[in-house]
């Protein structure tokens, strides 16, 4: 069985994300979004009793020239060039969306994008993600 990653690995995080097709959609909070566009690693994950887990992790890198996304141990990694990562500080740009070229000509899409309180109330803490659009 695969170990929980541990406490010091994972920084809080609300971090949500949706596979669909060959489309992996990552949805961060304002911490996560600063943390992301700092240079630091976002890092969630599930653990499944008895089987082992599923982790993610999105980060950006000055030195990294274009995205990379691996698969590994149960793990994916996606890392996005700086300059990319940084693209999402302004107030008015809410989606990064970047192409991994695969084999056998499937690509893989990315997109990192910030995560916005619901419009319909819900039982979940929403106090740390984006105001939503519709909401001013």
């Amino acid at each position: 069985m695969t170990e929980p990653l541990t406490e010091s690995y994972i920084w809080r995080v609300s971090m949500k994300f949706r596979i669909l097709d060959n489309t992996l959609r990552v949805r961060l909070s304002m911490p996560e979004i600063e943390r992301f566009t700092a240079g630091h690693a976002v890092t969630a994950q599930v653990v499944f009793p008895g089987s082992g887990q599923l982790a993610i992790s999105v980060r950006s890198d000055a030195s990294q020239a274009s995205t990379r996304a691996t698969f590994s141990a149960g793990h994916i990694d996606v890392c996005v060039p700086a300059t990319s990562a940084r693209a999402l500080a302004p107030a008015e740009v809410v989606t990064i969306d970047e192409t991994v070229a695969g084999e056998g000509g499937v690509d893989l899409s990315i997109k990192i994008e910030k995560d916005f309180r619901c419009l319909t109330p819900r039982d979940e803490d929403e106090s740390q993600l984006f105001q939503h659009p519709a909401e001013t």
